[in-house]
């Protein structure tokens, strides 16, 4: 007998979907799974196609699931095992509207079965609220407060519709600053030549004016272009309009989390968070190469990256999770909660 179970109600699993727009109009969704203490074996995951959709085609698959086709608007992937807090995905596939319908929804109504330990269904209903397209380009401006919230305390801000959070500790500047941030086309000709084996997950143009170096280190997070496993390292690389491409010193998180004011300037810490973007925290911006050298290039350039080999494995771990995050998780109960908050944790170092 198969037991047909609510995600709140699964004592084995999680599972949840995610969507964004890309570059040219479709939209495109991702769908992770994530096991509690057990091992699961005979999986099978699987995606509805909202309404008024047509599948166009399967974009990534993790090394260790099939994608199994669309059955009667249903798409399918098949996994044979998940070892115990594991988390598994993306499997994102591209959709596009067919005319019978004028938005998409943030994410549509998924679900995994497996046959061991026993069988049993758990059953994620979609999200019906109009996916928004992100905007390509926002600012915000602060004084020596740094980001505050509407109560007027310290907090990560939204940079106006780019779906970018950034945080800037109080005193970190000497005077009214304005950041401005703008997506950049990933264009592989136009990336690193010294970086092979990485999957280019964002490309972004900064600008702070007026350029000063910052006397305390920000953090941020932004969108990638596709969803991507949680817990990657990332590697920053940035050039001006007169420099080729640097990449900026990182740490491992576990040390970084340590101890923060070991970093120098020029350093950063990125790692992809839930569920489809970068947090880079103790990131300087100023020293030898960074935003303190913006009043003569006009501007920075910041280029986000993966290791294709990590990113085609596509699980992790909770406890790696927890190491890299700072924050205590298990691989479930990452794509139980909401993970805004969690991103909000991750950059203002609440452990």
């Amino acid at each position: 007998m198969t037991l047909s179970l609510s995600a709140a109600e699964n004592s084995l699993a999680a599972i949840r979907a995610t969507g964004q727009y890309d570059a040219d109009g479709t939209v495109l969704y991702s769908v992770f799974i994530a096991t509690k203490t057990q091992l699961l074996s005979e999986i099978s995951v699987a995606s509805a196609m909202p309404a008024g959709t047509r599948f166009l085609e399967s974009v990534d698959v993790p090394k260790t699931a099939v994608y199994d086709g669309v059955k009667d608007n249903v798409i399918v992937w098949r996994v044979s095992e998940l070892g115990g807090d594991q988390l598994l995905g993306p499997f994102t596939f591209r959709l596009k509207l067919d005319g019978s319908n004028p938005t998409m929804p943030v994410s549509p109504t998924v679900s995994v079965s497996y046959q061991k330990p026993q069988p049993e269904v758990l059953l994620a209903p979609g999200d019906d609220t109009v996916l928004e397209k992100l905007s390509d380009a926002g600012s915000i401006t602060f004084d020596t407060k740094g980001t505050v919230d509407s109560n007027g305390k310290s907090a990560p801000v939204a940079v106006g519709q780019t779906g970018i959070l950034v945080f800037v500790p109080e005193g970190a500047v000497t005077e009214r600053t304005t950041l401005t941030l703008q997506r950049q086309a990933v264009e592989d000709e136009k990336m690193p030549k010294n970086a092979e084996g990485t999957w280019w997950c964002a490309r972004y143009a900064f600008t702070l004016s007026p350029a000063a170096a910052t006397q305390k280190k920000i953090s941020f997070a932004i969108p990638t272009r596709r969803g991507l496993t949680p817990g990657l390292d990332v590697r920053l690389f940035g050039r001006t309009e007169t420099d080729d491409w640097r990449e900026f010193g990182t740490l491992p998180s576990s040390a970084i989390r340590k101890e923060p004011r070991e970093l120098g300037f020029g350093g950063s810490n990125c790692v992809t968070v839930p569920f489809q973007y970068v947090t880079c925290t103790n990131f300087a911006t100023g020293g030898g190469f960074g935003f303190g050298s913006l009043g003569s290039t006009g501007g920075l350039t910041g280029g986000f990256g993966v290791s294709t080999v990590d990113r085609s494995v596509s699980t992790v771990s909770g406890q790696t999770l927890s190491v890299k995050t700072g924050q205590v998780t298990n691989a479930a109960s990452t794509l139980i909660t909401d993970g805004t908050s969690n991103i909000i944790a991750i950059l203002i170092g609440l452990r």
